[in-house]
């Protein structure tokens, strides 16, 4: 919807095939696979031979569901601050590289 195309409940069919997402679209089982990641599952459909492309879900202000959530309590939030902040922006360099 993103791009411009109408969804209809119906035109996505679910398929379960574990965690073989190269395997089930090398054998017309999948046309698309989820929670992929780019530096895994890409490397291997394209070293399989497959035309993939990956499509990252911030792209599309979708909350990627692989998520790292970081707790803290509110003592160590108030007595750490600025580490913590530093913590997060290396955490944030690294996910976008």
């Amino acid at each position: 919807e993103a791009d411009g195309c109408t969804y209809k409940e119906g035109d996505i069919t679910p398929v379960n095939h574990s965690f073989y997402h190269t395997d089930a679209l090398l054998t017309d089982k999948a046309d698309a696979a989820t929670l992929i990641f780019e530096n895994f599952e890409i490397l291997e459909a394209k070293n399989q031979g497959l035309n993939v492309d990956y499509f990252p879900l911030k792209n599309y202000n979708v909350p990627d569901f692989c998520q790292l959530i970081f707790i803290t309590t509110p003592e160590v939030l108030n007595t750490s601050e600025i580490k913590l902040r530093k913590f997060l922006k290396v955490i944030q360099k690294a996910i976008h590289y």
